[in-house]
């Protein structure tokens, strides 16, 4: 039997297979389909039917953007909002930070999902206790259908005042909308985002409705395909939690699948560094669009619970990662100062860089690496991908270098040093707002374009040791063969540390629990393999920011114990803590994870250095004052053991690792290539 893994890029399509009983990987990448991104999943699943029995594939997981993108290009469903009397601007006032830059006095905030036209007060209310102030309005609600059915709305979001406390109005709006409006889906707080704080709730729950129809619409067909090219088994989603959620339960909560594809990377990172003794990871993924970053600290992956999706905040657990727009992909230009910048525009899957051939006419890193002989100038993709090298020089040169005084190779040179430095800016950033230090850090890097420039990237930061895996280019569809089922649930409940007794916290999290279980046995997993994480929100009594704090599984309601962990907590995140002010817990939370059997990272099988005859080609340093013979290694023909001096290159199916002067390269027994800098541990 075997599993599949698709990750939903914005240049490549990735796709991993692994027999269950080898735990054997065979690797595919197509080049994205951005009109349709299904078409290069199912033409990835073709390829590999083309060798495998359809029918001894158990199940297949989907990592994709389709509905992050649909937020950014405001291509998802008429959605109408239906909330409390008084509070019709509630996503118009947002929260007191007006703009991410406090000094762009020109900034205009994105539109709200949902127009003002289209948001429809009703009578009642509820006060912060859940009792009841006024009875819910049902004259009211009559109007609201009225106007529902008149706009001809292809969703509904609800949102009550307080209604994560008693859910009872929501509950009798959604009954009564859904006999009013049949197929017209009804999205309601209390089931979406049970926690405190009016327009973050408001908004999580109309980006959900927002999204809703399309999610619908776009995995069921994805179902149907995959049947069609003879695949019985499920196909699964990927969340941005690092899990695994059916197609039912994506329909429900399509907002789970939001920067679902950044979670695979950082699940490799855990499980690798798990393997080699590494918990200390930052984890970059360099693809053709973006850049992402991750942390991996004491051997989990840092979560977070609140982001921001095209300028409206939603609130879903996640794993914790930054992008910035500083891809393979990234455009070369010039501003009007006559400064060089790359970046934030790709040129992505369709045209992508000039020397992918297919009409692109603007520079790109993956352009200013090939100049430099950092990649194949004949072919990429073991030699299915063909490169056009002559019009890469030719523009480049117009676009870049004579603008700039700048020969063809000080200007490919300029391009790199310029999305280097933007990189490295930013990871600094991270480190700092982490309050980690890169030097108890081991770089660990995936994407297509990352180990081309990992090197320069650690020696910038003081990070001694790059670790990348046997398919870096795939990390992401690799990572999520390692996911298991993973569902959320948190609610709001405000109670003071000094007063609260382990049977309370206990008895707080058996609702939360009770759900979990339910959601997992549905999915078919029995209680013995079903598991539970606990996570407390807490502040300081008067704060207005929660630290998320993770229960010990071992003695998870010990009150002293948990509140020592918060002060601790504060302090690494903050500089100071007070021990002797009181503590508040603000929200419940419970990860559910139905554990799936892990494929086994594969070993080699013999130490020993390279084979195979060496192959040499010019490749521009800067650091050596020019252009130099440099070493050609195919990757699988190293051997667990090998030991290369820099400078040399490793070449793959997926990527193209570069290892500079002055860094010496290991392979260890898992057959990642470690890069160590001169410097180094």
């Amino acid at each position: 039997m075997f599993r599949v893994s698709c990750d939903v890029g914005g240049t490549f399509t990735d796709m991993a297979v692994m027999d269950e009983d080898t735990s054997e990987v065979a690797v595919y990448k197509v080049p994205s389909t951005p009109d349709e991104p299904s078409n290069a999943f199912l033409s990835a699943l073709r390829e590999v039917c083309a060798t495998r029995d359809p029918k001894l594939i158990r199940f297949t997981l989907y990592g994709t953007t389709v509905m992050i993108n649909a937020v950014i290009m405001r291509k998802g469903a008429k959605t109408a909002l239906v909330i409390t009397r008084g509070f019709g601007d509630l996503l118009e006032m947002g929260k007191k930070d007006r703009s991410p830059d406090i000094y762009d006095l020109f900034y205009v905030r994105p539109p709200t999902l949902v127009p003002r036209s289209l948001i429809f007060e009703v009578g009642e209310r509820l006060d912060r206790r859940g009792e009841i102030v006024n009875p819910l309005d049902l004259d009211d609600l009559a109007k609201v259908v009225n106007g529902l059915r008149e706009n001809g709305v292809e969703a509904v979001a609800v949102s009550l005042l307080h209604s994560y406390v008693n859910p009872s109005h929501e509950r009798r709006v959604k009954e009564m909308l859904e006999q009013a409006l049949p197929g017209i889906p009804v999205c309601i707080s209390s089931e979406v985002d049970p926690q405190i704080r009016e327009y973050q709730r408001t908004s999580t729950t109309v980006m959900n409705a927002y999204v809703m129809p399309l999610a619908n619409a776009d995995f069921c067909r994805l179902q149907q395909k995959v049947k069609e090219e003879g695949v019985n088994g499920p196909v699964n989603i990927m969340q941005a939690n690092g899990g695994i959620m059916t197609i039912p339960a994506a329909v429900q909560r399509p907002i789970n699948t939001l920067l679902s594809t950044h979670s695979g990377a950082l699940t490799l990172a855990s499980t690798i560094g798990a393997e080699i003794g590494e918990r200390n990871l930052v984890v970059i993924d360099l693809g053709g669009t973006s850049l992402d970053i991750g942390f991996i600290h004491d051997g989990a992956a840092d979560r977070h619970s609140e982001t921001q999706v095209a300028g409206q905040p939603v609130r879903l657990a996640m794993l914790e990662s930054f992008s910035i727009g500083a891809g393979g992909g990234s455009i070369a230009w010039i501003d009007d100062g006559g400064a060089l910048r790359v970046g934030p525009h790709s040129a992505g899957a369709v045209p992508g860089p000039i020397c992918y051939g297919r009409g692109g006419e603007r520079p790109t890193v993956t352009d200013a690496n090939l100049v430099l002989g950092r990649l194949s100038p004949a072919a990429l993709l073991a030699g299915r991908f063909e490169i056009a090298g002559g019009a890469t020089r030719e523009i480049l040169l117009s676009e870049i270098g004579k603008p700039l005084g700048l020969t063809i190779e000080q200007a490919a040179t300029a391009i790199l040093r310029v999305v280097n430095a933007c990189i490295v800016e930013e990871m600094r950033l991270r480190f700092t707002q982490k309050g980690y230090d890169p030097r108890n850090f081991s770089l660990f890097v995936v994407g297509g374009a990352g180990p081309l420039q990992a090197g320069v990237i650690a020696q910038e930061l003081g990070i001694g040791k790059v670790i990348v895996p046997r398919y870096p280019g795939i990390a992401s569809a690799m990572g999520f063969l390692f996911a298991d089922f993973k569902y959320d649930f948190a609610m709001t409940l405000i109670r003071e540390m000094r007063s609260i007794t382990e049977d309370e916290l206990r008895n707080a999290f058996v609702k939360l629990e009770a759900q979990a279980v339910r959601q997992l046995e549905n999915d078919g997993f029995t209680r013995d393999r079903i598991h539970m994480h606990r996570y407390l929100d807490m502040r300081y009594t008067g704060q207005g920011y929660n630290i998320s704090v993770t229960l010990d599984e071992k003695s998870p309601f010990d009150v002293s114990a948990i509140e020592a962990r918060f002060h601790a907590e504060h302090h690494k995140l903050y500089g100071h803590s007070d021990p002797d002010s009181p503590v508040q817990i603000v929200n419940f939370a419970v990860t559910g994870e139905g554990l799936v059997p892990k494929p086994r990272l594969t070993r080699g099988d013999s130490a020993g250095s390279s084979e195979g005859d060496p192959r040499t080609r010019d490749v521009f340093f800067e650091e050596c004052g020019g252009w130099i013979k440099c070493e050609i290694i195919d990757r699988e023909s190293l051997r667990p053991g090998s030991e290369l001096g820099g400078p040399c290159i490793i070449e793959q199916m997926d990527c193209t690792t570069l290892v500079h002067p002055g860094q010496r390269i290991q392979v260890d027994q898992l057959r990642n290539l470690i890069i160590i800098n001169s410097a180094g541990r």
